[in-house]
């Protein structure tokens, strides 16, 4: 009887299907049709592959400011072909493809995370991976992301939302960036002598 149950129940509400970009599995198996070149592909810290799954693309979501999210859409417009926008939870999402190439690129953007912009994006394109990778789009710094927050508290094993903020957006791109780097970031979200303390103390010997 308890099994029966189960399987009434698996029936009527059934396990949710994950999305990437908005878009099913079923969907992107049938979108990205040519293999990336794995020799080609950068490393990026924020990518996961999907051919696992059977789709040829990579997966990524990158937190970034407005302008950087401009310079991303210039730049996506100028090598690609816009083909169909479409709607998913309330946000507009683009597709994006190179007819010649069959590189194809899907994304939409969101402003719902650390005071932030959240591309989401599913993609076959070695050369926006590289464009990606040379450009690195700027991660808004803690004290945005979290305005009002303790430098003296950041850093060791923080848990929810900062950690994950630090982990998957905010240490890669701040621990990639050489000593000049850094001190142009600091001055362009105006950074407190705490935070730019606390930094330097957290990941200086990086």
């Amino acid at each position: 009887m308890r099994r029966l149950l189960s399987r009434l129940a698996a029936l009527i509400k059934p396990e949710a299907k994950p999305l990437f970009a908005g878009y099913s599995l079923k969907v992107l198996q049938s979108y990205f049709v040519m293999p990336l070149s794995v020799a080609r592909l950068p490393n990026l810290p924020m990518m996961t592959s999907l051919e696992q799954s059977g789709v040829l693309a990579c997966y990524l979501s990158l937190l970034t400011e407005q302008n950087d999210v401009n310079r991303f859409r210039q730049w996506v417009d100028s090598s690609f072909q816009k083909v169909r926008e479409s709607t998913f939870n309330g946000l507009r999402t683009f597709e994006y493809e190179d007819a010649l190439s069959k590189e194809r690129l899907i994304f939409f953007t969101a402003n719902q995370a650390f005071n932030a912009v959240t591309i989401h994006l599913v993609t076959n394109s070695a050369r926006f991976l590289d464009w990606l990778n040379h450009e690195r789009l700027t991660v808004p710094p803690p004290w945005v992301a979290f305005e009002g927050y303790n430098p003296s508290w950041w850093g060791g094993n923080m848990q929810g939302a900062q950690g994950f903020y630090n982990e998957r957006y905010f240490l890669p791109f701040f621990t990639s960036l050489s000593d000049a780097e850094k001190q142009r970031y600091y001055a362009r979200f105006n950074a407190s002598a705490a935070w730019i303390e606390q930094l330097d103390l957290m990941y200086g010997d990086d």
